[in-house]
């Protein structure tokens, strides 16, 4: 059984790395060192973080969606 992964598979898990290092560069400092509960605790974090699933929903997760449902 072969557990690697596939060129294509590499290259998306590329994109998110590439997505989430840049993306992270902007990132508050309370976001970075809040644990995920505590991602609501306040306005900062809080909008960094509709932000960032905005935004990846977006760029990478939602590009199989058909348009006519609104992706």
């Amino acid at each position: 059984m072969n557990f690697q992964l596939t060129e294509k598979q590499l290259a998306l898990k590329q994109k998110f790395e590439d997505f989430f290092s840049q993306e992270m560069k902007n990132a508050p400092a309370s976001y970075k060192k809040a644990a995920s509960t505590r991602y609501f605790a306040n306005d900062e974090t809080w909008n960094f973080h509709r932000y960032m699933a905005k935004n990846l929903l977006k760029r990478l997760a939602g590009r199989a969606w058909p348009k006519k449902y609104g992706g």
